[in-house]
């Protein structure tokens, strides 16, 4: 928190100034009704807005309500909100992409641009906060993880970053890296940071990263938008063209796979019972993995590249447990 009160003092704040400016005298209670709180809790929005940053509120005892008598009076930008809150925000609006509410998409979205119409949009980046994160998820597990802010904030500076990273996959041990960030996503509940190190494109599972710091080098951001890139991605996956895979899926178990999200572009169709999902992406190691957990729900998946690929890991884990 900061000393405005994080952004639900903000977003209150600013609501009950917008009603003060014009003829409808607001009160404690009318906040507390429009922003479902308590009446005491709304009360001390109105105190801390008068007494702690001086806005001209003067209550009316003819009206029985506040009205402010400069109408251009904001708050200073300075201070307003910390720079990790707007990360937060900036965070929040990224995973709504993946939410089937559009209500909670758009009251964080109308919440930014009434919070941003305060700020100094160029000094603190916040256009490219919102182009800096992605998600395909919208549990919140993997966004608070501490390095997420952090590699956010890189990418929108366009400042280096260094961190040490040690992938269970790899047997090499915990390396030091220096990268420059180009954009975080979270996809499956696990956020990812796509980076260029020694001019190539790698991504980096940000749950491996390790003593993250960014550093005082800036780069030049690249020429053209990074986060189309990970439109065919599943999971980490980057490289080779994405092909066309269809999966029937049987029940009962097909009405709970009905409410997953796996991807930004699947499509559901039924053939009675059975789900039949496609879906555009890489032929990946997380994607054989992702339908092998499907188990014997699992009846066919095409192409047949990707078929041949599952009955293979299947069959390799099959012996090796018999073998145990």
């Amino acid at each position: 928190m900061n000393d405005a009160g994080g952004t639900a003092f903000l977003r209150r704040a600013l609501r009950f100034l917008d009603a003060a400016r014009g003829a409808r005298h607001p009160h404690a209670r009318w906040l507390a009704a429009q922003e479902e709180i308590s009446v005491p809790t709304a009360r001390r929005v109105i105190n801390r807005l008068r007494d702690d940053f001086g806005a001209p509120l003067v209550y009316s005892d003819a009206d029985r309500g506040w009205e402010l008598r400069d109408p251009g009076w904001t708050f200073a930008p300075a201070g307003l909100t910390h720079r990790r809150e707007l990360i937060a925000v900036a965070v929040a609006i990224g995973a709504t992409t993946a939410s089937a509410d559009p209500e909670v998409a758009a009251a964080l979205e109308t919440f930014w641009q009434r919070l941003a119409g305060h700020l100094d949009r160029e000094r603190l980046q916040l256009d490219a906060l919102l182009r800096a994160f992605s998600s395909d998820w919208t549990e919140g597990r993997a966004l608070r993880h501490p390095v997420v802010i952090d590699a956010v904030d890189a990418v929108a500076q366009h400042r280096l970053l260094r961190f040490n990273y040690r992938s269970p996959w790899a047997a090499t041990g915990t390396l030091a890296r220096t990268v420059k960030p180009l954009h975080v996503r979270c996809v499956d509940g696990t956020p990812y940071l796509l980076a260029e190190e020694s001019s190539a494109r790698r991504v980096f599972n940000l749950s491996y990263v390790d003593g993250l710091t960014l550093l005082d080098q800036r780069f030049d951001p690249p020429p053209t938008p990074v986060e189309g890139e990970w439109a065919a991605t599943f999971g980490a996956w980057q490289g080779g063209d994405p092909i066309d895979v269809v999966v029937r899926i049987a029940p009962p178990d097909a009405r709970y796979v009905a409410d997953q999200r796996w991807h930004s572009a699947q499509h559901d169709a039924w053939d009675g019972e059975i789900l039949i999902r496609t879906l555009r992406a890489h032929h990946s190691p997380e994607l054989i993995r992702h339908l092998l957990r499907l188990g014997p729900s699992l009846l066919a998946v095409q192409p047949d590249d990707l078929r041949r690929a599952i009955a293979t890991t299947a069959r390799e884990l099959a012996l090796r447990l018999e073998a145990e």
